[in-house]
């Protein structure tokens, strides 16, 4: 193992942090820090200090007023206060009745074993044994504020945990109106570029990759949630960068509310890189002794490429941010009803989807929205979580006793943070509802927000979540959150505090996530907010999965999927197959390419399994059956992006333009999984090579169709590109590739087993 390691030298002038196989170097300099190295491992001598260089530029301004030998218009900052001569954006704002610039200086530091704990916050999880942290204090005497930024490095890991505490040492209120998770400079590089995940409803996390001009570009989110529109997390690279080779930094944030990420390229090809919670209106009072941590920033490196760079961050959410009760346990298949029935179902509807589901090979029935008081539609009950019984034929516990009678564990659907204006809720307490005094209650879809922010608020949920959950045997629980706050604000607050309130209702929903889910810590929770509008890192450390989008169409999810799996791995991704034509797009296609699809994340359905044709049911019992068997590999092993003609066809003429393709790799067993995908049907296509990644060369590899491929209803693909079982080298594989023969229609696929021998 690969030992985290933190060096002090030069009598605290120089801190240099060493990951797995990465090196970060920082320097005290005019009491200010700066980010001398972040890449490759290497050790820095202390002579670095005297390579640096502040000579003012022409046109600048000079910091210390003592000194005008220097000015930091040209340094290379790690989170920079706001200063005379650095221009760009400061990595906080903070103000007090004694100072309307606050600007602390490096006043002490420590190492030491472990890693700071944040109070309310999700955080990376480790023993004290596995991790080293140094930590930096800044501080202003005057104005009375102090910051410790903490750099946390991890056994066999090349992720930084960046923490910022912000603490009041004075006798005034401090205010903050900035206050980034992380904030840091690049040295000089030429054609850096974005690679960030941006989109809306039902078309989530589009993978998209741009040039970093000169300028500022901001990204993020103002909805109180981390978003459809963009997610908080994204890489930065050279424009020589690839897949596989190269080097790439990535930063994820551990928040699930209001948040922004700003790039800012100035005139000497400076990068500053910062990021952290809030939007335009956060702000944040500090009295006298009280503390301000904000959100934990995740900060990654390799120079292995995008692939690399996936690898660090899958790695790391499922060994340091997953529940620890759920690393490395398999998720089951689960039948979901929405699609099914949405609102209009009776108890024997519901019994004919749970004894197809059995039929199928799932594990899990889950009762979508529509079961508890008046829910026939979207316009009432929500908060009133007590069961229909009339609707269910008895109580939950009945449901669950006919499920289980099948084989099946029974799952629900809740959305706690929400009420309803025609509720019993509402009536009780109307004055509950997250909105400042005076202002008008905005509705979304019908219904209303929470003020997680008071106690009072959280602990009626709670009570009634538990009451639920404890009614009757849940194997599974679906939370949602179907509209952004708005224009939040609380009756807690005083006017002067509303920009609190959409972060006080972060720290609300967290309270919330870890009390219901440590009190029923068997129970497998999939988070879900309009599709995948809340899925980040902070709401992943108390959710082991998430439903990555509402857009349930196949070619759709390799696109959504797609681009998620930059940074979340397959174990976090729900994805279902579901009827057609399909209820977003109005797409049809066949049984294999939508199973194809689903393959990519958590194996799941979401239609009425009655309506299959029999050929097309048996098709998908199969492949239960066999992704039994291979799940641990696609849920657990190595993700791998594969090359396809798109990306080296760029006349058009390639009749595999519009293909896909992914592998699972285990490189301790040998075995891997391939699946294929044409997403748009070609006129007379000819053959097409797909290169394989991370096998052995020297090794021979079996290669065969699983059954559920070669079955009735399976594409012509799989009988034209060989249903029989052949060896190849794995240089064979990653250099000439498996051959594709594609057959007629729409979204052809294919999945291919392969085993070392």
């Amino acid at each position: 193992m690969n030992s985290p390691r933190i060096e002090v030298m030069a009598d605290g002038g120089l801190f240099h942090i060493q990951g797995s196989s990465s090196s970060l170097t920082i320097a005290n300099y005019h009491g200010l820090p700066l980010r001398l190295w972040w890449g490759s491992r290497f050790t820095p001598s202390a002579e670095a200090l005297a390579e640096i260089r502040s000579d003012p530029p022409p046109y600048s301004v000079c910091d210390d007023p003592d000194d005008t030998s220097w000015s930091s218009a040209r340094l290379h900052l790690d989170y920079a206060p706001p200063l005379a001569g650095d221009r760009k954006a400061p990595a906080f704002i903070a103000t007090s009745t004694k100072a309307s610039i606050i600007s602390p200086r490096i006043s002490g530091w420590r190492t030491y074993e472990g890693r700071p704990t944040l109070a309310g916050l999700p955080f990376a999880r480790a023993e004290a044994s596995e991790v080293r942290t140094l930590e930096l204090t800044l501080s202003d005497p005057e104005a009375g504020l102090e910051l410790a930024l903490s750099y946390t490095v991890f056994e066999d890991s090349d992720i930084i945990a960046h923490n910022v505490t912000y603490r009041n040492k004075g006798d005034s209120i401090i205010r903050l109106s900035r206050a980034s998770s992380f904030a840091f400079d690049f040295a000089p590089r030429h054609s850096m570029e974005l690679v960030d995940l941006e989109g809306t409803w039902a078309r989530e996390r589009m993978a998209r990759r741009s040039a970093l001009t000169p300028g500022k570009k901001l990204i993020g989110s103002n909805l109180g949630v981390s978003s459809h529109r963009f997610s908080p997390v994204c890489a930065l690279l050279p424009a020589t960068t690839t897949e596989a080779s190269g080097e790439a930094w990535g930063a994820s944030l551990e928040w699930s509310g209001d948040w922004q990420f700003s790039f800012e390229l100035d005139e000497f090809d400076c990068l500053r890189w910062s990021g952290g919670p809030g939007a335009e209106g956060f702000s944040w009072e500090l009295g006298p002794g009280e503390t301000f941590v904000c959100p934990e920033a995740l900060l990654g490196w390799s120079e292995e490429g995008l692939s690399g760079l996936s690898d660090q961050f899958h790695e790391f959410l499922s060994r340091r941010i997953t529940p620890p009760r759920w690393r490395g346990k398999a998720r089951p298949i689960l039948v979901n009803t929405w699609e099914a029935s949405y609102f209009d179902f009776d108890a024997q509807g519901l019994d004919d989807i749970a004894r197809q589901a059995a039929r199928l090979g799932a594990e899990l029935f889950v009762l979508d929205d529509g079961w508890f008081s008046r829910r026939n539609d979207a316009t009432s009950s929500l908060g009133d979580w007590w069961p229909n019984e009339a609707k269910l034929g008895g109580s939950l516990e009945d449901l669950a006793r006919r499920v289980d009678g099948l084989g099946l564990g029974l799952g629900i659907w809740i959305e706690p943070e929400m009420v309803s204006p025609n509720s019993d809720l509402f009536r009780a307490h109307p004055d509950w509802c997250l909105v400042a005094p005076g202002a008008p209650r905005h509705r979304g879809r019908e219904q209303l927000v929470l003020d997680l922010g008071r106690p009072e608020v959280r602990e009626e949920i709670k009570g009634r979540v538990r009451a639920l959950l404890s009614s009757a045997r849940f194997a599974y629980v679906k939370w949602d959150f179907n509209r952004p706050l708005g224009l939040p604000g609380s009756t807690l607050l005083p006017p002067e505090r509303q920009g609190e309130a959409s972060y006080r209702f972060t720290l609300g929903a967290y309270d919330l996530f870890k009390s219901i889910t440590s009190t029923f810590p068997d129970i497998l929770f999939e988070g879900c907010a309009g599709g995948g509008g809340r899925m980040d890192y902070g709401t992943l450390s108390y959710f082991p999965q998430y439903w990555a989008s509402d857009d349930t169409d196949a070619v759709a999810r390799w696109a959504i999927q797609g681009g998620a799996g930059l940074f979340f791995p397959p174990c976090v991704i729900g994805s279902h197959v579901s009827a057609v034509p399909n209820h977003q797009t109005g797409r049809s296609l066949g049984m294999m390419p939508r199973l194809a699809a689903a393959l990519g994340g958590i194996l799941g359905f979401e239609l009425d399994l009655a309506l299959l044709e029999a050929a097309d049911f048996a098709l998908a019992a199969e492949a239960c059956n066999w992704y039994k068997d291979w799940r641990s590999l696609l849920q657990f092993g190595r993700r791998v992006r594969l090359p396809t003609a798109a990306e080296g066809d760029r006349s058009g003429r390639s009749p595999f333009a519009d293909d896909a393709a992914w592998m699972s790799v285990d490189e301790a067993s040998g075995r891997a999984v391939v699946v294929w995908s044409r997403l748009r049907a070609t006129a007379n296509p000819g053959s097409a090579f797909l290169r394989l990644r991370c096998l052995e060369k020297e090794a021979t590899y079996m290669i065969s169709i699983p059954p559920f491929v070669r079955g009735p209803g399976s594409s012509t693909l799989a009988r034209k590109s060989g249903a029989g079982t052949r060896s190849l080298s794995g240089a064979e594989l990653m250099r000439r590739g498996l051959e594709i023969l594609p057959g007629t229609g729409d979204a052809t696929a294919i999945v291919f087993e392969l085993q070392r021998v």
